[in-house]
């Protein structure tokens, strides 16, 4: 089965999201559908279920603000496979990441998939964009993921909320 923990992306910011990246058309470039974007936390590959449901149960963090800023390529700029939306440093989410699971961490939101693509155009056409949003995080999720010939469908299996003030 395969897991992941995330934190969801508001409404709100999924339509500012939408609307920012829809002129941006062209061959190789695959939007993310608003729906499935999120900040994926950690990736669970043979990690029993069971045990990671249990230590999750016991997670502990107050609210907190994330920024998202900036835009970026993964694995790099030359060979782009992702499009992505950045997350401006944030003590709190590296403080709840590294108690969820200690690994390499870059935070972001993949906004599209790419194969074979104008690099420069869209860097080009995101520089005249002003990618710059706040939102507050109160929970955050256990998904399960599944391939299917239309792509990867996400459903949660738990929501573990932040400690109420």
């Amino acid at each position: 089965m395969r897991l992941f923990t995330a934190i969801d992306i508001p409404s709100s910011l999924k339509n500012e999201i939408e609307k920012i990246l829809k002129p941006l058309d062209m061959p190789g470039l695959k939007k993310i559908n608003p729906d499935s974007i999120h900040l994926t936390l950690s990736f669970y590959k043979d990690e029993d279920p069971f045990i990671i449901r249990e230590k999750l149960k016991k997670i502990k963090f107050n609210p907190f603000y994330i920024t998202i800023k900036g835009f970026g390529f993964f694995p790099n700029i030359s060979n782009p496979r992702v499009l992505w939306f950045g997350v401006e440093k944030n003590n709190h989410l590296n403080d709840l990441k590294n108690w969820i699971k200690k690994e390499n961490f870059t935070p972001h939101i993949t906004v599209a998939r790419l194969n074979k693509v104008d690099v420069k155009k869209i860097i080009s056409f995101l520089m005249k964009k002003e990618i710059n949003f706040k939102f507050l995080v109160k929970d955050i999720k256990l998904y399960k993921s599944e391939l299917t010939s239309l792509g990867a469908v996400h459903s949660v299996l738990e929501k573990y909320e932040a400690i109420k003030e």
